[in-house]
C-alpha cells in the first residue's frame, strides 16, 4: 500500500562498495545505470561526430582539437620522449627516505598476537603475530617465538593492515573551527624553500580524528603561487614538528597554472592563469599562462647553473631548493586536473626535463597510457565529488583509479585538505566498487603511495624492519561501518580519542 519509491542497490546500501543500480519513484524508473552507460555511450558518438564535421569543415586534419580547445604544449599535445640517462620519476620515488641508515631498533618490546596480518607484500597470514622493537617491527608470522618478557595484545582474529598513507593533505597547516589557523599559501609566485614541516601544527585537533580511523601518515601540500614549497612526509604522532616528521622533503609543490581557470565544475589545473575572466580572449590567456611556465623554466635553468657554481658562490634559498629537482633526486608535485593541462604538464615536464608527479588527476584517465609511457605516477585528489564537466558521467570521478591502475600507472589516495583525511580509505572504496581492484586500492593506500613519496623504506607494509605503522580493525577497513581498534605509530600504541569523540559522549550522556 505503500509508494512504489525502491532502489536496487548492489550490494547492502551501508556498503561502501555499494551502487545504485536503479531508482524507481512512483512506480516510475527514473535512473537504470546500463541505461544510463548506453546514453553516455551515444552522446560520445555524437560529440566526436560534430567535432569531427567541425574539422572538416575548416580543412583541419583529424584528431585536432576543436578551436575553442587548442592543443597548447605541442603539436600531439604531450611532447617529445626524452631519453637522456636520467633517473625516471619511479627512480626518484624509490629513493631512501633518510640521508643516513636507521639505528637498530631498540627498546622495549611487545607483540600483537593472534592476529590476520595483512602484509600487503605477501598473502595474508592467519592466526599471525607481529613482534615490535621500540619503533620498528622486528618479527612477523604465524610461528613466531615471542621475545623473553615481551607484552602481548591478543588480536582475538581481528584483522592488521599497515598505517593507511593520504598522499596529498593540508593537515597541521589550517584548523577548522572558530579557533582555527591558516598557514597554507604564500603570497609569492615562486616559494620552492619554504620548509613546510615547520608550518606543522602537531595540536591540531584533526590529527587525532584522522589516525583514529588508520591513517598513520599523511604528505603536507602547501598552496598558493606556481612553486608552493617542500611537501613533507609527517607521522601523525608526536610532540612537535621535529618528532612526526617522517621525510622533510619529497617533492616540491607545483600549481600548474591553468588557462580556464577552475570551471564550474571545479576540475581546473592548479594556478589560474592571472587576469582571467569574460573580457579576456583565449589567446590572451594562454599567453599569459606560457609566460608563467617560461618564467617557471628560467628559474630551473638558473638553477641548473646555480648547482654547478663552486663552493664559494652566493647562497640563494630559491635557487638551492630546485637543485634536486633538475638533478632529478626529487619531483615535482604538479598539481593538474583537466585533460589539457595535464598533458600540458608532461610536456613541460619533457621541456625542461625534470621528474613529475600528478596530484589531483581528475581526468587522469584520459591520459592513461601517456602517464604509463613516461613512468608518472599519480596522487589522486579526493573523488567524492562533481564531474569536472557537466556531460561527464556522474560516476566519472568514481572511475579514474580503476582507469589508471588498468593501465599500469602506479596511483595513490587523498583528499587535499585537513578536515576529511580520516575518509581517505573510502575515496578508496568508491573506486573498488566503480572497478578498481580491492588489492590494488590497498596498495594505492600502503606501498605504491610510500613508493610514490620515497618512503618505502620506511612504512607501507608489515615487514621485519619497517616502522611500526599499523592499526588493527574488526572487518574490511574500507567499509565505514568497521571499528578501528587499536592503532599504533612508530611502535607505540596512541590515543583515539579525538575532539569529536568527546563531543559524541558528552551529548549522548545529555539529561
Amino acid at each position: 500500500g505503500k509508494d512504489a519509491d525502491v532502489v536496487v542497490w548492489t550490494r547492502h546500501p551501508l556498503s561502501a562498495y555499494a551502487i545504485a543500480d536503479r531508482v524507481y519513484i512512483d512506480g516510475t524508473e527514473y535512473y537504470n545505470r546500463k541505461s544510463e552507460d548506453r546514453r553516455l555511450t551515444e552522446l560520445k558518438k555524437e560529440k566526436d561526430q560534430l567535432a569531427s564535421a567541425e574539422r572538416a569543415g575548416r580543412g583541419s586534419p583529424a584528431g585536432t582539437e576543436p578551436q575553442d580547445r587548442p592543443r597548447i604544449a605541442s603539436e600531439d599535445g604531450h611532447g617529445p620522449r626524452i631519453d637522456d640517462g636520467a633517473p625516471s620519476p619511479a627512480d626518484a620515488t624509490r629513493r631512501p627516505a633518510t640521508a643516513s641508515p636507521q639505528a637498530p631498533a631498540s627498546g622495549s618490546v611487545w607483540a600483537i598476537t593472534n592476529a590476520t596480518i595483512h602484509p600487503i607484500t605477501r598473502p595474508a597470514i592467519e592466526h599471525g603475530t607481529i613482534v615490535i622493537r621500540g619503533n620498528r617491527i622486528e618479527q612477523v608470522g604465524a610461528n613466531v617465538q615471542l621475545p623473553a618478557g615481551a607484552k602481548t595484545i591478543d588480536a582475538g582474529g581481528a584483522d592488521v593492515y599497515p598505517g593507511f598513507i593520504n598522499a596529498r593533505t593540508q593537515l597541521g597547516l589550517n584548523e577548522p573551527g572558530p579557533r582555527g589557523f591558516d598557514d597554507v599559501s604564500e603570497m609569492f609566485d615562486y616559494n620552492p624553500q619554504l620548509r613546510t614541516r615547520v608550518a606543522y601544527h602537531a595540536e591540531s585537533d584533526a590529527i587525532p580524528i584522522a589516525r583514529a580511523n588508520g591513517v598513520t601518515t599523511v604528505a603536507i601540500v602547501p598552496g598558493g603561487g606556481v612553486f608552493g614549497g617542500e611537501v613533507a612526509v609527517m607521522n601523525l604522532d608526536g610532540w612537535t614538528w621535529e618528532e612526526a616528521t617522517l621525510r622533510p622533503n619529497a617533492g616540491i609543490a607545483f600549481n600548474f597554472p591553468s588557462i580556464g581557470g577552475f570551471g564550474r565544475r571545479g576540475g581546473g589545473g592548479g594556478a589560474p592563469a592571472p587576469g582571467g575572466g569574460p573580457d579576456r580572449t583565449y589567446e590572451q590567456l594562454k599567453k599569459e599562462r606560457d609566460d608563467r611556465l617560461d618564467q617557471a623554466a628560467q628559474l630551473l635553468d638558473r638553477a641548473r647553473a646555480y648547482a654547478k657554481g663552486g663552493p664559494d658562490k652566493t647562497k640563494d634559498w630559491v635557487l638551492d631548493a630546485l637543485v634536486p629537482v633538475v638533478e632529478r633526486r626529487l619531483p615535482f608535485i604538479v598539481t593538474a586536473n583537466r585533460e589539457q593541462d595535464i598533458r600540458d604538464a608532461i610536456a613541460f615536464a619533457d621541456r625542461v626535463k625534470v621528474n613529475i608527479v600528478i596530484s589531483g588527476g581528475l581526468e587522469a584517465g584520459a591520459v592513461a597510457p601517456l602517464l604509463k609511457e613516461k613512468n608518472i605516477p599519480v596522487i589522486l585528489g579526493d573523488v567524492l565529488t562533481l564531474p569536472s564537466r557537466e556531460d561527464f558521467f556522474h560516476a566519472a570521478p568514481y572511475q579514474v583509479a580503476g582507469q589508471l591502475a588498468q593501465a599500469g600507472v602506479k596511483i595513490a589516495f587523498s583528499t587535499g585538505d585537513s578536515t576529511n583525511v580520516r575518509l581517505v580509505p573510502y575515496t578508496a572504496a568508491i573506486s573498488v566498487a566503480w572497478g578498481l581492484d580491492r588489492d590494488q586500492a590497498l596498495k594505492a593506500l600502503t606501498t605504491d603511495a610510500a613508493e610514490i613519496l620515497g618512503i618505502a623504506d620506511r612504512v607501507g607494509s608489515i615487514e621485519p624492519g619497517k616502522d611500526a605503522n599499523l592499526f588493527i580493525s574488526k572487518g574490511d577497513p574500507l567499509e565505514i561501518r568497521t571499528e578501528i581498534t587499536r592503532v599504533v605509530i612508530e611502535g607505540k600504541d596512541v590515543d583515539l580519542d579525538s575532539t569529536q569523540l568527546a563531543l559524541y559522549k558528552k551529548y549522548l550522556a545529555r539529561p
